[in-house]
């Protein structure tokens, strides 16, 4: 570990359960920690994860497989679902990719486009549809589904709905979110988000053609879609905004 002066900490010892012919890092529990994965050449235990800890140090997290000797690995996104996974040769003939069952980062456009084709689907995406998708959607941001913001509880509920605020803007920018459901004859349904800041990842192909479709989905263990509105004529539409209504 560097001192950060041009000179080191004394070396730490981590005892390997096989002779390592190639070591590789990622981040494979989604902490934000650099984690490292060894290959060794016997038969045995086999792909050796250790996991970084905080203060620069390891833990061991045990084998992937067993009975294999491997030779190389690799660390990749294989299926484009934000989480690095390994790829290994083993048995000097024989390529196996091992993919990372960590939950990824739903902010990023790739893990929404590859959790729809495993929800709709029920498969991983193929290429040419995977990149047709993530090219369609301008934005996705995150409001959490409860907890604290600030001093507050970031949600709370109202007459006719709910609503979210955040004066902290975290994780994606969102400052507050308006659900109001039409409850009796003549009441519309209304749906308001606003965000700021550097966090949120505001589109950079403003600006864009209709029909503009946007949709909530609620993160509860299903990725049902439960709100959606398509937005066929722009009041507004320039470099700097997009402004529209639904019937």
């Amino acid at each position: 570990m560097g001192n950060g002066d041009g000179s080191f900490k004394p070396p730490v010892s981590y005892r390997l359960g096989n002779t390592p012919t190639n070591f590789n890092s990622g981040d494979f529990n989604g902490d934000g920690r650099k984690d490292l994965v060894s290959a060794g050449i016997f038969r045995g235990s086999n792909l050796q994860v250790l996991l970084g800890n905080s203060d620069g140090t390891f833990t061991d997290a045990g084998s992937a497989i067993d009975s294999v000797g491997a030779l190389s690995i690799a660390v990749a996104d294989f299926n484009r679902d934000t989480r690095p996974d390994l790829a290994a040769v083993v048995d000097s003939q024989v390529s196996v990719v091992l993919l990372n069952a960590t939950p990824g980062n739903p902010d990023k456009t790739d893990y929404f486009v590859h959790q729809h084709y495993l929800d709709f689907l029920e498969r991983e995406p193929d290429n040419g549809g995977f990149d047709y998708w993530t090219g369609q959607i301008l934005l996705c941001a995150v409001a959490p589904a409860g907890g604290t913001c600030g001093t507050s509880p970031c949600w709370t509920a109202t007459a006719k709905g709910f609503k979210y605020k955040d004066v902290e803007l975290t994780p994606d920018g969102l400052s507050s979110v308006k659900l109001q459901s039409g409850t009796t004859l003549g009441d519309e349904t209304h749906l308001g988000v606003k965000g700021k800041h550097e966090l949120l990842p505001l589109p950079s192909a403003l600006p864009t053609g209709a029909p503009l479709v946007t949709e909530l989905h609620a993160r509860d263990g299903s990725s049902d879609v439960c709100w959606e509105a398509e937005f066929d004529t722009p009041t507004r539409s320039d470099a700097t905004q997009f402004k529209a209504h639904t019937p």
